[in-house]
C-alpha cells in the first residue's frame, strides 16, 4: 500500500531539527526509533491518505494526523509534547507500552 501525506494544518510549520527530536526524547524519557524520527521530520502536521489501515485481526484503524514536533501557538493541540503532558498521568498508571526504548538515566 502506498501512503501519501497531505497538508492537514492550515499553518506553515518550522522544520524539525535534530535538537527538537532530542528535546522530545528527553521530555518523554525514551530513544525514538530512527524511522519515526524520519517520518515526523518529513511529515509533521500532515495526514496520511488512505487514513484507514488493516492491522492484524482488527480492521478500520484510523490514523488522523501526525502530531507536530515543533509547537505552534495557533495549533498547540497538535503538539506531541502537549498531548503527552495531557496523557502522562493516565499512562503512568497503566501498562501501556512506550513508543521507543526507555532512556536509561542516572
Amino acid at each position: 500500500m502506498t501512503v501519501q501525506w497531505e497538508p492537514y494544518l492550515s499553518i506553515m510549520l518550522h522544520p524539525v531539527t535534530p535538537a527538537d527530536l532530542v528535546q522530545l526524547e528527553h521530555a518523554w524519557g525514551v530513544v525514538l526509533p530512527e524511522d519515526y524520527k524520519a517520518l515526523v521530520t518529513a511529515y509533521q502536521g500532515m495526514a496520511p491518505v488512505p487514513d484507514v489501515f488493516d492491522v492484524g485481526q482488527r480492521s478500520a484503524n484510523i490514523f488522523n494526523v501526525l502530531l507536530t514536533i515543533k509547537p505552534h501557538e495557533e495549533r498547540e493541540s497538535y503538539s506531541a509534547l502537549r498531548v503527552y503532558d495531557i496523557l502522562k498521568p493516565p499512562l503512568a498508571n497503566s501498562s501501556a507500552s512506550t513508543i521507543g526504548r526507555v532512556r536509561n538515566t542516572p
